[in-house]
This record gives C-alpha cells, structure tokens and sequence, in this order.
C-alpha cells in the first residue's frame, strides 16, 4: 500500500520547516482498540541534527482517524533551553476510530549548536516526560515512546 505524504506548513509555528505526516495506515472501530495496531507496533520519537536545524520524527502514532481528513499541526516554540513540541489535531471533530500514522516529522531552527535542551513533547496520544539533549553535529537520539509516556 503505498503512502502518501502531506505537506503543510505549521501555524504558528517560527520555529519549524514542513511539518509532514502519513496518511492513515490502518484504522481500528472505537469499540475494537483492544490491542491497537499489534504488539510488534513500537511508536519512536527520533531527534536528529541536520544543517537546517533539529529533525523531529515520531512513528507509529495512534490517532483518531479524523486527523486524516483534517490534518494534523505542530507548535514547536523554544523558550530559554526548553524545547516544546506540540502536535495537534486543528479540529473539535472525532471519529469513532484510531489509526496509525507511520511517521510525521518537521525540521526545527533556532536551536545554538553546542546547547544543552530539554523537549517537552505532546501530541494527541501521548505527552512525553522531559528529554536532554545536547544539540551538536552527530546528533541522532532514539527513543521509545512508552518509555518516556506520562499518564494525567
């Protein structure tokens, strides 16, 4: 099945290039999310140096299935050495579904090379706890995201 990626540019955003996600990969009934997308499923959050500034990539998201009709948005905004990094669906609508986004990722500048930062990162399935990472060339931090998921 091929997979189709979007193109938009974040609201709100200075500090992100072409955020891009998938479109929905497999769609599961509200009543049906025992399990979700399968135990081989492991959702990642991956930050990157790159010379265009900081790569965000999360895999696997689970999502409600709305988001494909009305696309997703992320407000990245740096304050002091505090990265925050939110990514939302731009509508009060739901469906009676999740389903899986593979991959959604933007590029985020006005980081100083050399810096130590903190992310503090939520999107509609999951607010992470606080990440460290030292901004410099060589940068390729990997995590999995039920290792740093926070439950309010």
């Amino acid at each position: 099945m091929a997979v189709s990626l979007v193109l938009s540019a974040c609201t709100k955003v200075p500090h992100s290039k072409e955020f891009t996600w998938t479109d929905c990969a497999s769609t599961k009934s509200g009543a049906d999310t025992k399990g979700l997308f399968g135990d081989n499923v492991t959702s990642r959050l991956i930050l990157e140096y790159t010379s265009s500034g900081l790569a965000v990539t999360r895999t696997n998201a689970t999502l409600n299935c709305i988001y494909d009709k009305v696309g997703l948005a992320c407000e990245p905004t740096i304050e002091g050495n505090v990265l925050h990094y939110k990514v939302y669906i731009p509508s009060e609508e739901a469906a009676n579904c999740v389903c899986l986004c593979e991959r959604m990722s933007s590029t985020v500048s006005g980081l100083e090379e050399g810096k130590e930062y903190v992310l503090e990162y939520s999107s509609p399935d999951a607010k992470l706890g606080k990440i460290s990472f030292k901004y410099k060339r060589g940068l390729r931090l990997s995590v999995d995201v039920d290792d740093y998921r926070v439950w309010d």
